[in-house]
């Protein structure tokens, strides 16, 4: 199994000693993952959250399961202690298209089913790890890292903050992966169609709301 320590900005920012960060080890699933199986969960989206679970396999076989996740930082960028970057992109743009199609009120079966199709076959390790860097979940410029420049964790006023959709919780930097009105600047091209789909019905239904 991989494993990578968090990075300098997370371990000054949150003031981590040497021990805390060689605590913090993040796997990576081994060989080829073939296919993911996503299933909403209906007692989550009734909390107002679309939570999932999704199920990761090898030759038929599960070998991960990931349940819901509500925010990223690279301190943070895992999936109950996995950091495999096929098992966190995966998470978050299914996280993500169901945040949109939950809010613009489809069918939970009906997602499942269309989020399934997108999202097979997985990315390979590298191609994961490129979407994660372009949508600004990890390296150089990420969000996080801006945020924690530009001091926006430590503004209580949204209205002043350069990235309002950063979390400035103690001790746990992040922000919301179901944050919608942050486009994602890159979705592959298999899953793009129901993307843009999910994204223009999420714009439609919130415009109806905000007109009543």
């Amino acid at each position: 199994m991989k494993k990578t320590k968090v990075d300098e900005v997370v371990k000054e920012y949150l003031n981590l000693r040497d021990r805390d960060v060689d605590e913090m080890k993040y796997y990576f699933i081994g060989g080829k993952i073939d296919s993911v199986k996503i299933k909403g969960d209906s007692w989550g989206a009734s909390l107002g959250d679309p939570a999932i679970t999704a199920r990761f396999y090898q030759k038929g076989v599960e070998v991960f399961e990931a349940c819901q996740k509500e925010r990223a930082t690279s301190f943070g960028l895992r999936v109950n202690g996995c950091a495999d970057p096929r098992v966190v992109a995966t998470h978050i743009l299914a996280a993500r298209l169901r945040a949109l199609g939950y809010r613009a009120g489809l069918n939970s079966e009906l997602m499942d089913e269309e989020i399934n199709a997108a999202l097979n076959p997985l990315p390979t390790i590298k191609s994961a790890e490129r979407w994660l860097e372009r949508n600004l979940f990890v390296g150089p410029q990420a969000l996080k890292k801006q945020a924690i420049v530009s001091n926006d964790f430590q503004i209580r006023d949204d209205a002043k903050r350069r990235f309002p959709e950063c979390w400035p919780e103690d001790n746990c930097p992040g922000w919301d992966i179901y944050e919608l009105r942050r486009e994602l600047a890159y979705v592959q091209p298999q899953a793009r169609p129901l993307y843009l789909r999910y994204l223009a019905l999420w714009k439609k239904a919130e415009r109806e709301w905000l007109r009543h």
